[in-house]
């Protein structure tokens, strides 16, 4: 399972991690205590998993302890704020996605921090897989019968997300504008109660972690129409992008980094 993960996660931990671990001085004291890791959306979540995996490997590097703690809400603001009101001092971390670097700045006209002057940045650690999933009941199994089904409901389905402004917003909003849709917005708490509402009918659709949604597209619990990316992964070799299946042009990703 930790495998099929990391394949639904691209990795570059060693472009960020590593150094952090040894770019102290042979006379640095760093760290003094606890390293707290603060993660932006609820555990069991991808940017969760993906904040656990990368928390277990920096202990291993500084012999201390580093404490996964999680602070979602408000689209990934209220860790940046935690994050950019603590000491200084290398003892707060935290995983930053495009949301909070990028797209919260794009969409907000304020922000509690300053994406550029709050944080020292050490540097990109991973590229997530997003899917198009669908209640069981939605009545498509192909990328042109879900668009034209959309199409026909003219604006009465919904789609889940795990927050505002986030890559579940934003990659689903794109979706809709380019196939000349609309569809009601149901934000979220996390992308695990998120789906949890879409494997039981309540919300119809959504864009999700790949990492997440897994299990649920494996036991038949949602369908699966295509990955927002370029590329097809190694996890789910059979699902195609949603450029291939039906959507010319389409492309998304989102980058973590710490």
């Amino acid at each position: 399972m930790k495998r099929a993960l990391a394949l639904a996660l691209t990795l570059w931990c060693g472009a960020a991690i590593i150094p952090l671990a040894r770019g102290q001085t042979a006379g640095s004291d760093y760290p003094q205590r606890a390293v707290a890791f603060l993660c932006p959306f609820p555990a069991g979540g991808g940017t969760d998993i993906l904040t656990r995996m990368l928390a277990q490997e920096l202990q291993e590097k500084l012999a201390r302890p580093v404490i996964v703690d999680n602070r979602p809400g408000a689209g990934t603001i209220v860790a940046a704020q935690a994050a950019a009101r603590a000491l200084p001092d290398g003892h707060t971390i935290l995983l930053a996605p495009v949301t909070t670097l990028a797209m919260a700045p794009s969409v907000h006209k304020s922000l509690p921090y300053e994406p550029v002057k709050d944080f020292a940045p050490i540097g990109l650690v991973a590229s997530a897989h997003f899917a198009l999933v669908a209640n069981p009941q939605v009545a498509a199994t192909t990328l042109p019968e879900l668009i034209a089904f959309i199409r026909n409901k003219d604006g009465e389905l919904s789609y889940a997300t795990s927050g505002a402004a986030t890559p579940h917003h934003l990659f689903m909003a794109m979706f809709l504008k380019m196939i000349g849709a609309k569809a009601q917005h149901v934000p979220y708490r996390g992308s695990v109660a998120a789906l949890t509402d879409v494997i039981s009918g309540q919300v119809a659709m959504m864009m999700v972690d790949l990492a997440v949604a897994m299990p649920a597209i494996h036991d038949g619990k949602v369908k699966a129409f295509g990955l927002t990316g370029t590329m097809r992964t190694k996890a789910m070799p059979d699902l195609p992008t949603i450029a291939e299946a039906g959507l010319p042009g389409y492309a998304a990703r989102p980058w973590f980094s710490v």
